[in-house]
């Protein structure tokens, strides 16, 4: 689809712990003429089985977004908003590198003690478009660590997608 980002990288779906939400506008967008809202076509990007092809994933996404828009206030429409919001998730494997501790390495200094490990990551992103112009008005995004079970923690995520949105609509003074 056009209006997708093509650097989407991974998703946050369902983490366990604080994970950072950031956000970007178009400045020269007029968001206090935004009414409505109705959401695009979702991408997910992710082996078959991960926990982000849940169906309660997407789902509580959406809801999170529709009731929070609702507070602003923002009507949902099925289609033809003045806002088409995109919801983009994706998991993959991730390295990190782990280093722990000092010793002594008998050679009269110090090594450091440490290895590699795998784990599941991920990024949830939120596209808002100008529905009229197709451009892009603004994106909050996520990326962290997801559950080590096939679990979501929906709690969690619904709280991700409020702190996200409490970015919307940027004020004047953001940067």
């Amino acid at each position: 689809m056009k209006r997708v980002s093509l650097w989407l990288v991974l998703l946050l779906v369902a983490c366990s712990g604080d994970a950072p939400v950031n956000s970007d506008y178009n400045p020269s967008i007029d968001f206090s003429a935004y009414q409505s809202f109705s959401f695009g076509e979702p991408l997910i990007q992710a082996e078959p089985g991960s926990v982000a092809r849940d169906p309660r994933v997407m789902e509580t996404i959406r809801e999170t977004v529709v009731e929070d828009l609702a507070s602003r206030p923002m009507s949902h429409v099925d289609a033809g908003g003045d806002i088409s919001i995109t919801i983009s998730i994706a998991a993959a494997n991730e390295t990190a590198v782990d280093q722990w501790g000092m010793s002594w390495d008998g050679d009269g200094g110090f090594s450091s003690a440490g290895g590699t490990f795998e784990f599941k990551a991920g990024t949830l992103v939120l596209d808002f478009f100008d529905a009229s112009s197709g451009q892009l008005a603004w994106r909050g995004w996520s990326h962290g660590a997801m559950t080590r079970t096939n679990d979501p923690d929906l709690d969690f995520l619904a709280q991700l997608v409020v702190a996200m949105l409490a970015q919307y609509p940027p004020t004047s003074g953001e940067e």
